[in-house]
């Protein structure tokens, strides 16, 4: 019987084993069906082909993860880098004719015991990323900024969050709703509208009102004064104005398995610069991926000291090398599932230290955060707060 950490294994060590042979010979992937069933045979029916040497790195892959893998500790942002190694020196091999299953487990062996944790990175490696039109990025982004709003605290702080329907139900994370002694903060709603070189920024009058809250699933629901609503409406909240007229992004409750490895796009304000220094204004677009192998996971948050301050089920996205990260600020705003355009989690403990409980070891691992962004999924919300399926979904 095949285990869960087994299964998860072999998704990753599939994962590995089709970005090498896309590299080394790329018709093989028609045959990757048989390679599978004779690197893992349920039964000997399985067993219809002679040896393949393909098979023998698949499962080569497989054993080395599986023997080899307690000893991953921390994801490194070098990961990407060896991996692309590894496939080039397996590559070189294969021009000279001297590509042979234990060479392949060695450097695979070697990859993996000095550079360990590239169990996440590889499900990011090997997928080939997903194209989207350029027209088509700008509606998602573009229906994305008419409906979230920032959150500013007395402090100034800046925190964002997401208008879910029409009746004014906000959404965003409880950690910026409420204060440590889980008292409502005093928050002011902004919102961003008009041309991208001449915005303008509406501010509410009053303070939001938190109507609901759960700490253990870090999630708020906020609703604003008549008036500010009316007037965040007139302004384009929710793309309203004649003429903006557009299909909308719709809200949808998705289990975790469901989003195994798809690409998602987290849209929300950055209270803090850029890599590269810039400090933006409006809200910011960061592309993701949702984790293949058990996507929710255990994630205690914890402070500069290291001890532990929250623990929450997060839905866990890794964020390919070169990318935006998830910054302080994008906690509450929405999470883009960019294979359906529907969004279906909310940005959680961005910018937070924290630990992670791995599925494929024993004890908990630092995590580092500029590669790893969390979410709460919206089905965990509807379970929370019945009114959001009787309410928001049900306007859709």
């Amino acid at each position: 019987m095949w285990s869960d950490r087994d299964s998860a294994i072999r998704l990753v060590s599939s994962d590995i084993a089709k970005g090498l042979f896309r590299r080394i010979n790329p018709t093989i992937l028609d045959q990757f069906p048989v390679i599978e069933r004779q690197a893992f045979p349920r039964t000997l029916e399985d067993i219809k082909l002679g040896k393949s040497v393909y098979a023998q790195i698949l499962q080569a892959i497989f054993h080395t993860i599986r023997t080899r893998g307690e000893t991953i500790d921390t994801l490194e942002g070098i990961a990407l880098t060896i991996l692309e190694d590894v496939f080039s020196r397996l590559s070189e091999l294969e021009l000279k004719g001297e590509l042979e299953p234990n060479r392949v487990v060695r450097e695979l062996e070697k990859a993996f015991t000095e550079h360990p944790s590239l169990l996440d990175r590889a499900s990011v490696v090997a997928r080939q990323p997903l194209e989207i039109e350029a027209e088509q990025a700008q509606h998602l982004e573009w229906e994305l900024e008419h409906r979230v709003l920032k959150v500013i605290d007395d402090q100034g702080a800046i925190s964002t969050a997401f208008a879910l329907c029409e009746q004014g139900h906000i959404l965003t994370a409880a950690h910026v709703a409420l204060d440590e002694n889980n008292s409502p903060r005093r928050l002011k709603l902004a919102f961003r509208y008009g041309d991208v070189r001449a915005r303008t920024e509406k501010e509410t009058r009053e303070h939001a009102i938190v109507r609901v809250s759960s700490t253990s699933k870090d999630f708020a629901i906020l609703q604003l004064a008549h008036q500010d609503w009316r007037e965040f409406r007139s302004c384009g909240l929710l793309g309203d104005r004649e003429d903006q007229k557009r299909e909308r992004v719709r809200l949808a409750l998705r289990d975790e398995n469901s989003l195994r490895g798809h690409p998602v796009l987290c849209f929300g304000y950055q209270a803090q610069p850029t890599r590269d220094g810039h400090r933006f204004k409006d809200p910011c677009p960061v592309r993701a991926t949702v984790a293949r192998h058990k996507p929710v996971r255990n994630i205690e948050f914890v402070d500069k000291y290291g001890h532990v301050i929250h623990e929450q089920s997060c839905l866990v996205l890794i964020i390919a090398e070169g990318e935006e990260r998830i910054g302080k600020g994008m906690s509450g705003g929405p999470i883009l599932d960019l294979q359906t355009g529907e969004v279906i989690a909310m940005t959680t403990g961005a910018q937070r230290m924290g630990q992670i409980q791995q599925p494929y070891k024993n004890r908990k691992e630092r995590l580092p955060l500029a590669e790893y962004g969390f979410g709460v999924l919206l089905s965990d919300i509807a379970e929370s707060w019945p009114e959001f399926e009787k309410c928001c979904l049900a306007q859709q």
